[in-house]
């Protein structure tokens, strides 16, 4: 059986939030300092952003013919 392997990076810039998370920007932020952003990506220290990640991996893979493994469902298969 041949086995790849893999590592993602900046992973949750592509998963959405389900949270309601805003900010007020700051100086750095230029013309935009002092009003309200709304954040609508996931990202590192929101509580939701690791499952809305997995999902959005999940969904992906799926789309590619990948299934989970019955055992441990962060090993994905696919007949080749």
């Amino acid at each position: 059986m041949k086995l790849l392997g893999a590592d993602i990076g900046n992973a949750y810039l592509e998963a959405k939030t389900q949270e309601k998370v805003f900010v007020v920007a700051g100086p750095e932020f230029g013309d935009l300092a002092g009003h309200i952003l709304i954040v609508n990506k996931a990202l590192y220290g929101l509580r939701s952003s690791g499952l809305r990640w997995h999902e959005r991996f999940a969904d992906t893979l799926r789309d590619m013919g990948f299934i989970p493994s019955k055992t441990d469902s962060d090993v994905w298969m696919r007949h080749s």
